[in-house]
């Protein structure tokens, strides 16, 4: 069974496709990447999979268990899929170590390795709004993994630099 199903998932606002219906499953363990011209609906595929976008047609599954979108539920999103966007939009005026710490929901012998892996390690006493504009992004990276989520999608891994996330779209589970 897959992880991650995607069936006819499409978006179309004021009568324009913006993103073509689109179907495919991504097994637990896989990683994903998506490549396009700017513009292309890299982002907005991944604002549909996490449940922050109603699509206009299909269904997304995360371990068979149906997304629904913002039009269907209070709250936007879903609790089987992290989104890490562009913006970090960690709390500000908190040490490193506190927002990861509220965030942890993996062992704590875990947070060590992840905190290397992310290159974050030294920036634990620090506060996040004192941290550059990458740093907030390993950061927001770190939280998004030490929580319970089995699905991690991205929309510019690439910003991090961290090997294992080079994916746009992740099982949490394998980090």
């Amino acid at each position: 069974m897959d992880l991650l199903t995607v069936s006819g998932l499409g978006l179309a606002e004021r009568g324009r496709v913006v993103l073509a219906p689109l179907s495919f499953g991504q097994r637990a363990g896989q990683r994903l990447a998506l490549a396009g011209e700017s513009g292309a609906g890299k982002s907005t595929l991944l604002q549909l999979i996490a449940g922050l976008v109603q699509p206009s047609s299909g269904t997304v599954h995360v371990a068979g268990r149906r997304v629904r979108g913002p039009a269907e539920v209070l709250v936007a999103g879903h609790p089987g899929v992290a989104y890490l966007s562009q913006r970090s939009e960690l709390p500000q005026h908190l040490r490193v170590e506190q927002v990861l710490r509220y965030a942890q929901a993996r062992p704590a012998a875990d947070a060590p390795a992840l905190f290397a892996l992310c290159r974050i390690d030294h920036l634990l006493a620090n506060r996040t709004d004192q941290l550059s504009g990458g740093e907030q992004q390993r950061v927001a990276l770190a939280r998004l993994l030490l929580g319970p989520r089995s699905c991690c999608c991205s929309t510019s891994p690439s910003r991090t630099s961290t090997a294992p996330t080079s994916a746009s779209s992740a099982p949490c589970s394998t980090m």
